[in-house]
């Protein structure tokens, strides 16, 4: 099936918590955001904009509810799966597309080749070149890779650096009796934060879109409520015409997987088989079926070329049921720009529901990255 281009168009700043609405006692507190959009969002603003209505009475901790919403999107879009893959940025007029080396920072893929820097070996001390000679060992320690920024800093739109601007005070109103006034209910004020975008050249602001990949059929048109805190987005699909070449490296494990080195553009989710696992090794994860060993998690890349990739595990909310009126559960997972290598081909991995489910939302959406290892 040819895929299509799933456009986010925000019709004010959109508002992606990483956390929950807090209290008057925390109004001081830090509200972190997204960069983008994530998938369980973007597939509730689906199911808004289709008017799916899911029952009750799911299992919110096995998924149940997203399950049940991806199965009714797939029907009515005629999808395959995956139904999405992303979240991606892109610019305004659609032209160019930047993919994640961090949880705020994003480049063109036009300039990818250019940022991604492979390095064998180590800066030696001075004297230790001498002393190795005589041992007769001059050997790299191990291979570098990292993250070169100058070709972000030569020319305008070649990467994207999102930010939240904590600014909004939001409230929630009751009505005094049937047809009374309404007041603000006592304890429902809460703050919220925006997500904003910054030319890294010019160190202005700069519109973007949310854009995924949408495997399905049908086309799509409306406008919606996309997250919370009442924000809305015009949800829209489009051909991929000169955008295929850019996107012709996005996969997803639940299609398979060619050997080589991928950049994580979602978070990748990982369930614990048992509750006290305290490290990351695979054999203890579901959703990491298609790695073959630890090493193969390269982690986030560096901005020095003396400091080595940071393997990182992030808590990964999965927002709110309004189905089920309860609170999705929390994930450990690799953020967006983790760097990882496929060592052989890989069909689509056996692994439990909950993993399955998540991989056909956008979850775990890798890109192809021009490097080897």
């Amino acid at each position: 099936m040819l895929k299509k281009l799933l456009v986010i168009d925000p019709i004010e700043p959109l508002s992606p918590s990483k956390t929950q609405i807090t209290g008057p006692q925390y109004m001081e507190a830090r509200i972190l955001l997204f960069s983008a959009s994530q998938p369980t969002t973007v597939l509730g603003a689906l199911g808004k904009a289709l008017d799916i209505r899911v029952k009750g009475g799911l299992d919110v901790n096995k998924l149940e509810d997203v399950d049940a919403l991806a199965r009714e999107v797939s029907e009515r879009l005629s999808c395959s799966n995956p139904i999405l893959m992303g979240p991606l940025l892109a610019s305004e007029n659609l032209t160019d597309i930047y993919i994640p080396l961090s949880s705020t920072l994003y480049v063109s893929t036009r300039l990818l080749s250019d940022v991604l820097k492979l390095r064998h070996g180590v800066q030696l001390q001075e004297g230790e070149i001498e002393v190795l000679k005589e041992i007769g060992e001059v050997k790299p320690k191990y291979e570098a890779q990292y993250v070169d920024l100058k070709p972000c800093y030569e020319k305008p739109k070649s990467c994207i650096k999102a930010f939240s601007y904590p600014a909004l005070i939001g409230i929630a109103l009751e009505r005094r009796g049937a047809i009374g006034e309404k007041v603000v209910k006592l304890g429902y004020m809460y703050r919220y934060s925006i997500a904003l975008y910054q030319d890294v050249f010019t160190e202005t602001l700069v519109q973007v879109k949310v854009v995924y990949l949408l495997n399905c059929e049908r086309d799509l048109d409306a406008l919606v409520r996309v997250g919370g805190r009442g924000r809305v987005a015009k949800l829209y699909t489009e051909k991929l015409n000169a955008l295929s070449k850019h996107l012709a490296s996005i996969a997803n494990p639940i299609e398979g997987l060619e050997p080589g080195a991928y950049l994580s553009v979602s978070y990748i989710p990982l369930v614990p088989k048992t509750p006290s696992v305290l490290s990351l090794k695979l054999e203890d994860f579901y959703g990491v079926e298609f790695l073959d060993r630890v090493e193969d998690v390269v982690g986030l890349l560096q901005w020095m070329q003396s400091a080595p990739p940071k393997v990182r595990a992030e808590r990964l909310g999965l927002g709110f049921s309004e189905s089920q009126v309860r609170r999705r559960p929390q994930l450990p997972a690799l953020p967006p720009g983790t760097l990882i290598r496929v060592r052989t081909r890989k069909g689509p991995p056996a692994t439990i529901e909950i993993i399955r489910t998540l991989w056909s939302i956008g979850y775990s959406t890798l890109y192809r990255a021009p490097i080897e290892l």
